[in-house]
């Protein structure tokens, strides 16, 4: 962290350049052009090794996701959300992560979506969260058509998908979606961020100016109970 730069506290103790610092993953990454770079290297191999499937999940461009299926039959499932600040990463980029649920014996998805440089209003999470909310139905939805066990639907996401894997995670299935309320039976949600005011109170393009609109944080839900 950065020595305080001399200028009143903003949040928690820091001041204005240590909350920048915070949320800015360069100040912290020595390597950050070659990250993304050898996720893909990484899991190029995995994709021409087990092979994947490529389906679209929703009506938009950006709804489709990348299906590797386990041989074991009626398998869990895990969907994972990737992060990228909510401006970058892919579902490509996420491929070799699958292997290891595979050779476990579980059918591993991997979602692309929207991301808030190509939302209408700019920097819109909720269209984001909407997205991944989608992807995960269609995968219960679609459970027996590869060969999954939709009892044992899980999801994981890492940094922004994180947070979406938040706001999926309080869903209302039954209201939104019609499915069971504990359609997802559970999450593993790595460096996410979930209180988006600190977020928004630092330099953090663009997410000082879309917190405000969005909402769109699962501190500001409540998650569904059974009757």
């Amino acid at each position: 962290m950065p020595p305080p730069d001399g200028g009143p506290i903003i949040y928690n103790g820091m001041t204005q350049n240590q909350l920048d610092a915070a949320y800015d993953q360069n100040f912290w990454d020595n390597d950050p052009p070659e990250t993304g770079q050898r996720s893909t290297a990484n899991g190029d191999p995995v994709r021409a090794r087990y092979g994947v499937e490529r389906i679209q999940y929703g009506p938009s461009q950006f709804e489709f996701l990348d299906l590797y299926r386990t041989s074991a039959p009626h398998a869990p499932i895990m969907v994972f959300i990737h992060g990228g600040a909510w401006r970058g990463g892919s579902a490509r980029g996420a491929a070799a992560n699958a292997e290891m649920f595979l050779l476990a014996g579980a059918h591993f998805i991997a979602l692309d979506f929207v991301n808030v440089l190509q939302t209408s209003p700019l920097g819109d999470l909720r269209a984001m969260v909407t997205q991944a909310r989608r992807g995960v139905a269609w995968a219960y939805n679609n459970a027996d058509r590869f060969g999954g066990d939709r009892k044992r639907l899980f999801i994981s996401g890492h940094s922004s998908g994180g947070h979406l894997g938040g706001c999926v995670m309080v869903t209302d299935w039954v209201k939104d979606y019609g499915l069971p309320w504990d359609a997802v039976k559970g999450g593993v949600l790595i460096s996410g961020m979930y209180d988006l005011y600190p977020v928004s109170l630092s330099a953090r393009p663009p997410v000082r100016q879309l917190h405000a609109r969005s909402r769109a944080g699962p501190e500001r839900a409540k998650a569904p109970r059974s009757a």
